[in-house]
């Protein structure tokens, strides 16, 4: 991983800055209530992302899980959210039992 010296804060701030660069230079207007939610949450998500690799990182380095536990829990953990989603929408919108998105 390359160290830039940063804090936390100030690197996901760089990061915000960098996709709301990337946002205008596709076409996004520089302004508005849906970009600026466009542009929070991809920041969510690639902070999420980053969160996620630096502590999967530091225990398959320190040998405290496999690179394969690690790829199984993570399989795990996604079939479990789209089984939450599903139970949810199940819920809210009267979808019978067995309707899913898979």
């Amino acid at each position: 991983m390359r160290d830039l010296g940063l804090d936390y804060e100030a690197a996901g701030h760089g990061i915000q800055s960098a996709i709301r660069f990337e946002m205008t230079k596709i076409g996004f207007p520089d302004s508005g209530m849906l970009v600026n939610f466009l542009k929070h949450l991809r920041v969510a998500v690639d902070m999420r992302a980053s969160d996620t690799h630096g502590l999967a990182s530091l225990l398959i380095e320190k040998g405290l899980i496999s690179g394969e536990e690690y790829a199984e829990a993570m399989r795990l953990a996604a079939n479990e959210e789209l089984a939450r989603y599903e139970d949810h929408i199940r819920e809210a919108y009267g979808l019978p039992k067995g309707a899913s998105f898979r």
